[in-house]
């Protein structure tokens, strides 16, 4: 089943959601060897499960706030901590 399949790859993108097709652009332009693993049958499996109207960015250079809460960078644990 595999006998044709390369298996020396310099990086392994495990799916093809917004971040994976990113990482394997990446890869391609800087040259390096890659393969690119989706358990489904089609490419951004992830999409496709959104909820219908969901805004998919292209880039971060604008990110649409939903609503007026605001809240500072930090740990995980911190953010939940100053919200109990």
């Amino acid at each position: 089943m595999f006998e044709n399949v390369q298996a020396d790859y310099d990086i392994v993108i495990v799916g093809s959601g917004p971040a994976g097709l990113s990482a394997a652009s990446r890869a391609q332009e800087r040259g390096n060897r890659y393969v690119l693993l989706e358990a489904e049958d089609h490419a951004s499996d992830t999409i496709y499960k959104y909820q219908k109207g969901k805004h998919v960015m292209a880039e971060p250079g604008f990110l649409p706030l939903r609503s007026g809460m605001k809240f500072g960078e930090g740990k995980r644990e911190g953010i939940l901590g100053e919200w109990d």
